[in-house]
């Protein structure tokens, strides 16, 4: 016993598991070998040995909080989040300050997008570790992602109501869309139905979006806040929680209701959180889910190429991360430095071949860089790996056209002909017939390319109409 403590304890726990397991030959149920194994075991990253020593442990004590946490924890590691949240939920049980259960609970519930759920045990981990990047860098995403819930639910269910349109203005604003944003706002305002508070939110906002339109030159509302002061309400109402502040304290008050007002101001309020996360993650020492934050911000306002120098911020502290490198792999694509964008997907590709996205997107960047020849491999194996994924069989098309190559264009390019919104899929295929001496199937998806092309271009102008605000 004492051999193996010591194999441990220098940093050797794969040397202190055959002690542990011969130990147990002579007393096979003995608890407390079984849970120096199980340590032992952990240390040395054997989790799925981990697992089936905890099961045995809990056949004997189906009570241990040690064995459900080791269990529970493997299974995290393994990143098996469905195996994870039962034992852990029992630790968290018998154990509320258990700090590192509470957090692996909270990211396992996370990455099985129970947002709703892992909240709680996010918010009790911020109390216990309140200088953990991960916690703060949870919050913010859970917030985030319960916050479009409700936008998402108010959309559904009341698409014309007001607070739709008001929340559609901020959701456009936050994407640096400011003209749809002005028309979002413009209609939330004069359809009537906003609370005081929440009109007099949209005339600030609409304020501020004035500004961005005539900074670029375009048309814009002339709207001023009303100086007017909102009515007093009721100090319990939702409404009221959130002019004080109190965010948490507003989505309680309205969590029972469903109508257009409390799904609006409920996801206000979980917006108001997620800034408050973000910020209390800003004032700890810079970490990888800081920058994370940033290049998603980025991305999300069309700023790729500052997104992805936060992605490699992110990557100097976690240069193993995949999920960072897909992120920045994105974000070169975006911001069309394609080779760069292939250096990186070169390493995702050669830790995980089998993703249908990277591949799909490696193959668009040598196209762009006009190497049809070595794309078309990779497009046809996102095309093999996402049979539904109509953009690889457009792209895979598009390839052998590059490559002269126009009898293999045209199946890939048949199966999606369905799905062409704007007729660049008909015209691609009648290049293929074309160049391949069938005249009649060319012409025929001509004049299928112009009526769908005329088509698109009609609501694309409609919509162009809607959005132009007019000046007052």
């Amino acid at each position: 016993m004492a051999e193996a403590r010591s194999r441990i304890d220098s940093g050797r726990p794969e040397l202190a598991v055959p002690i542990y397991r011969s130990l147990l030959v002579a007393a096979p149920d003995d608890p407390r070998l079984l849970l120096n194994l199980t340590v032992a075991l952990f240390k040395a990253a054997d989790y799925r040995d981990v697992i089936d020593v905890c099961h045995r442990l809990l056949k004997l004590d189906p009570s241990s909080v040690p064995a459900s946490l080791f269990l529970g924890a493997s299974h995290f590691q393994m990143g098996e989040p469905s195996g994870a949240v039962g034992p852990l939920q029992r630790v968290v049980a018998r154990q509320p300050d258990e700090r590192n259960a509470r957090l692996m609970l909270a990211e396992s519930l996370v990455l099985l997008e129970r947002h709703e759920d892992a909240l709680p045990h996010f918010e009790t981990a911020a109390t216990l570790l309140a200088r953990e990047p991960r916690v703060w860098y949870g919050l913010n995403r859970s917030y985030e992602r319960v916050a479009r819930a409700a936008a998402d639910r108010l959309f559904d269910r009341f698409p014309g109501n007001s607070f739709a349109h008001a929340t559609r203005a901020r959701l456009y604003e936050s994407q640096n869309d400011y003209r749809r944003a002005a028309y979002e706002s413009r209609t939330a305002l004069d359809g009537g139905g906003l609370d005081p508070h929440a009109r007099r939110r949209v005339h600030v906002s609409l304020a501020a979006i004035n500004r961005h339109l005539a900074e670029s030159g375009a048309p814009a509302e002339r709207s001023e806040p009303s100086g007017n002061l909102p009515p007093p309400c009721d100090e319990a109402d939702q409404v009221c929680l959130f002019e004080a502040g109190r965010y948490a304290d507003s989505v309680r008050a309205g969590r029972a209701n469903e109508d257009p007002r409390s799904l609006y101001w409920r996801s206000e309020a979980y917006h108001a959180l997620a800034r408050e996360a973000l910020a209390r993650l800003e004032e700890l020492p810079p970490s990888f889910q800081l920058f994370e934050l940033r290049a998603r911000r980025d991305a999300l306002r069309g700023s790729h190429r500052s997104a992805a120098v936060h992605w490699r911020q992110a990557l100097s502290l976690a240069p193993d991360n995949r999920v960072l490198k897909a992120g920045l792999a994105s974000a070169l694509f975006a911001s069309h430095d394609y080779d760069a964008a292939v250096d990186v997907l070169d390493e995702l590709l050669r830790a995980d071949g089998a993703s249908a996205d990277w591949r799909l997107m490696r193959g668009s960047a040598l196209l762009a860089i006009n190497q049809p020849d070595a794309a078309i491999p990779d497009l046809r194996e996102a095309a093999r790996l996402a049979p539904d994924m109509k953009a690889a069989y457009a792209e895979l098309g598009r390839a052998y056209l590059m490559a002269n190559q126009p009898n293999q264009a045209i199946p890939p390019l048949r199966r999606i002909l369905a799905a062409d919104e704007d007729g660049s899929y008909h015209y691609r295929i009648a290049v293929a017939y074309n160049r391949t001496g069938q005249a009649g199937e060319a012409d025929r998806m001509l004049d299928r390319y112009r009526r769908l092309n005329v088509a698109a271009e009609t609501r694309r102008r409609e919509l162009e109409g809607r959005l132009t605000v007019p000046r007052r």
